[in-house]
């Protein structure tokens, strides 16, 4: 065992060091990062793609397996080193990118959005075939979920095998379609829910264990200084999250086209948009998941929040064949459209590193609430010690709150470490131990339902 130790470790402090002294040991680092390619779970800065249903992509800094890792942080509690830290940064390199820090206060938080999301996220949970056929989202006698399937416009699921991840894109009618009224009269309100869920399988284990860090290619703030300049993107986000993510632009996008067409279809782009309507008849977008499902949903609330700003732009107007003098217009309905995405989170993971945070809390954060349960250690991983902190606004449920469905506890701007960006009170505290053994109702129950099963 501690052959094997040292064997470990003396492939990983090179790897973190190896930058710092580069030109001058040139010849010898590069023999370790190429030796270093060769252990399992590894990938050294040239291997450049991340296999996934989405294709490769360039970026990947370092890779490795949780082994090696554990070993490293064995090296740090016995001789106060720092190399679990800096093993998942890009050999050592540590940015100090300047992001402004944000307060955020809760004054979006709403009890009804976040019974909904329960419903949203047990529904990701349903049988693919049963939710097609309107089965688990009746209400009335048959009730499984409070989603009435008269209200439900657009219904598309998607999947990525590689990392077992699944989800669904659904329009939900917040004013309910009148029964005799067969189509749209009026500029009826629609939400747009995307949902995520991870398959509990062998491909959600190896994203879970892919220890590293990868640059934030979707995070176009990143890229700038304050004073917006060029530089090189600063944001780092958990590699395993990320690979998952990756995998599934592609679905995303295509289906965010589809319910785009689906929309300009009624007729609700070109009628209500001279109106100086939001989208369509599409005024919020609320993404959601629990534990995995919500680093994912983290994520792609960054990636949508781009999309609506950039690309939707220039594919409406193509699509519509817009006159140049309606590019304004339109652009302005995309811009409120994105400033109306909330996301609601339950037991998520961390996600990125101080500069993902800090860039997400400045665009979404206050429309940001993590549900966590007292005494749940998941949301404890990755590690503050690995660099990793949490984004958006906790919402904490007491033990007391979660038997009493009550009211969660929102952090005050003097309760949160400017240092780890989080509450050192709340989830945070959670014993470590807990994360690998953790008593399953307070990762999966919360205001006394489950929301990892399909049931009522």
């Amino acid at each position: 065992m501690y052959i094997l130790l040292v064997c470990f470790v003396w492939y990983l402090v090179p790897q973190a060091h190896c930058s710092s002294w580069y030109t001058s040991h040139e010849p010898c680092c590069q023999t370790m990062r190429n030796t270093t390619q060769g252990f399992p779970f590894t990938y050294g800065p040239n291997s450049g793609t991340m296999h996934g249903n989405g294709g490769p992509t360039v970026g990947i800094y370092s890779r490795v397996s949780a082994f090696q890792w554990l070993c490293s942080y064995v090296c740090d509690c016995l001789f106060g080193t720092n190399y679990s830290t800096r093993v998942i940064k890009p050999f050592g390199t540590v940015y100090s990118a300047n992001f402004p820090y944000t307060e955020m206060l809760p004054s979006s938080y709403s009890r009804e959005l976040y019974d909904q999301c329960i419903d949203y996220s047990k529904l990701s949970f349903c049988k693919v075939r049963n939710i097609i056929d309107g089965t688990h989202y009746q209400d009335g006698s048959g009730t499984i979920l409070d989603i009435p399937a008269k209200d439900i416009e657009l219904y598309q699921p998607f999947q990525t095998y590689a990392y077992g991840m699944r989800g669904y894109f659904l329009l939900h009618r917040k004013t309910p379609k009148s029964a005799n009224s067969s189509h749209l009269k009026k500029p009826t309100r629609l939400r747009l829910v995307i949902a995520f869920h991870a398959s509990r399988n062998k491909a959600t284990s190896r994203a879970s264990c892919m220890i590293g860090s990868h640059r934030c290619q979707f995070c176009l703030g990143c890229d700038r200084t304050a004073d917006g300049e060029n530089r090189e993107n600063q944001c780092l986000v958990y590699l395993g999250w990320y690979a998952t993510f990756a995998s599934l632009v592609p679905k995303i996008e295509d289906i965010l086209k589809d319910v785009l067409d689906f929309v300009e279809e009624e007729g609700s782009l070109k009628t209500w948009a001279e109106e100086k309507d939001y989208l369509g008849s599409i005024d919020e977008i609320v993404i959601t998941g629990s534990c995995m499902g919500g680093s994912i949903a983290t994520l792609t609330a960054v990636y949508v929040y781009h999309w609506l700003r950039n690309d939707a732009l220039h594919y409406l107007a193509e699509a519509m064949n817009l006159p140049v003098e309606k590019y304004e217009l339109l652009r302005t309905a995309l811009y409120r459209l994105s400033r109306n995405i909330f996301t609601y989170t339950f037991g998520s993971p961390r996600v990125g590193d101080r500069n993902f945070v800090l860039y997400y809390n400045s665009i979404l954060g206050n429309n940001t609430y993590r549900v966590v349960n007292e005494g749940d250690g998941k949301v404890r991983l990755p590690l503050a010690d690995m660099g990793f902190a949490h984004c958006g606004q906790e919402a904490y449920f007491s033990h007391s709150e979660q038997r009493d469905s009550g009211i969660p506890r929102f952090s005050k701007s003097t309760e949160i470490s400017k240092d780890t960006l989080e509450n050192p009170t709340m989830g945070a505290s959670t014993l470590l131990w807990r994360a690998f053994a953790p008593p399953l109702r307070l990762h999966i129950y919360y205001s006394g339902r489950n929301v990892m099963k399909c049931e009522a």
